[in-house]
């Protein structure tokens, strides 16, 4: 499994021109859920489940951790700040 505590992860578009063009082929996701699990990690540090639907009412789960999304959080501060 894939290192989860990375915290290279975010990737700075300057423009919506740049951004990627997702293909019929991606489904969207609608998120439904965030749960934060204060002591979900090993370590005991947070981790969080966010669960989504898609337009046929599938569910999916998306596992990450507290880390992980502090590092999404920063990136997006310091763009704003730009």
């Amino acid at each position: 499994m894939e290192d989860m505590t990375s915290r290279n992860i975010a990737v700075e578009i300057k423009s919506v021109a740049e951004a990627p063009k997702y293909g019929e082929d991606t489904e969207l996701l609608k998120i439904t859920k965030v749960i934060i699990v204060k002591k979900g990690m090993d370590s005991g540090k947070p981790s969080v489940d966010i669960q989504c639907r898609d337009t046929q009412g599938n569910k999916y789960l998306i596992f990450t951790t507290g880390a992980i999304l502090e590092s999404v959080a920063s990136a997006i501060s310091g763009a704003q700040d730009q």
